[in-house]
């Protein structure tokens, strides 16, 4: 007997349950990709990428804008005894150089790069996201990140190679435009030099988010209350990102000579140039504080 509204012989619709979610959704954010969209969810998907480039778009300019004036100190002071311009440049401290430059050079001389910056960074994040999406159908949570982030440096790396030549300028008579220093690097280095260096920067950005993580744990594992761990989470960020900056330091310099040099240096020459000292200490306090953008943004 079919069940009917009270008074009325008009039967009851069926409840319609919710499909059930697949197990994939489940272990991912990315909701949206399904070999079976239809129109809405495609326009929906489009979306979450209009998103993800807005809110980057957004957030470099003001981040990247603040720590390109200590980017810029920390670069020349870790490449300042290969470029033998140590003379007359404090190689520790980060706010005399910055006097310097904006006394030689003026305001605009602090942002030097700043505007490559931001194009590395765009490429670098939206091109993380949107490979990230794009790889998780095939390869799954996990490997689909390692692809999308190898990538993503991988085309981005020419690019900030162009930045760190122009932020080592430190003469106002050079060419510091965008595309005197492309010529000049391709002239001197060719297109394979673009990506002098590449491998070192994929070793310290592995070994910063590895410190960065571990550093984090150990300080919030001494908080097992939740509400109190939430509270210090900035302060074990801002731990983590001092530590990690100190200890792969010598990581980042030699990507940075590797980047600004006129030949191909090797690692058996970087003692004919750096002693163990310069390795830890120049650019460290500058290379800290440009860091923190990651925290602001």
């Amino acid at each position: 007997m079919l069940r009917t509204q009270a008074g009325t012989t008009k039967p009851l619709k069926p409840l319609a349950l919710p499909a059930p979610v697949p197990a994939d959704h489940e272990e991912h954010f990315h909701t949206l990709i399904t070999p079976d969209l239809n129109p809405s969810e495609v326009f929906a998907d489009y979306r979450i990428y209009t998103q993800i480039l807005t809110d980057y778009f957004l957030a470099i300019p003001f981040t990247g804008t603040l720590a390109a004036p200590f980017e810029r100190v920390a670069t020349i002071q870790q490449v300042a005894p290969y470029l033998d311009k140590t003379r007359g440049c404090s190689l520790t401290s980060p706010f005399s150089p910055l006097y310097g430059i904006y006394k030689t050079e003026g305001f605009k001389g602090l942002f030097i790069g700043n505007v490559m910056g931001f194009i590395v960074d765009a490429v670098l994040k939206s091109a993380d996201a949107i490979l990230d999406e794009t790889f998780f159908e095939y390869l799954g949570p996990g490997y689909s990140f390692v692809a999308a982030n190898f990538l993503a440096r991988l085309i981005s790396y020419p690019i900030l190679t162009f930045r760190r030549r122009m932020q080592v300028k430190t003469d106002p008579e050079e060419d510091r435009s965008v595309r005197g220093t492309i010529r000049e690097t391709l002239h001197n280095r060719g297109f394979i030099g673009l990506w002098d260096g590449f491998f070192w920067r994929i070793l310290a950005d592995s070994l910063q988010l590895g410190i960065q993580y571990g550093v984090m744990r150990l300080i919030l594992g001494y908080s097992p209350d939740l509400s109190k761990a939430k509270r210090n989470e900035l302060f074990a960020l801002g731990v983590s990102i001092c530590a990690a900056s100190a200890i792969i330091l010598p990581v980042r310099t030699i990507v940075k000579v590797q980047q600004v040099a006129n030949e191909p240096f090797f690692l058996q020459d970087l003692f004919k140039y750096f002693t163990v000292r310069n390795l830890f200490t120049n650019g460290l306090a500058a290379s800290v504080l440009s860091s923190f953008n990651s925290v602001i943004g």
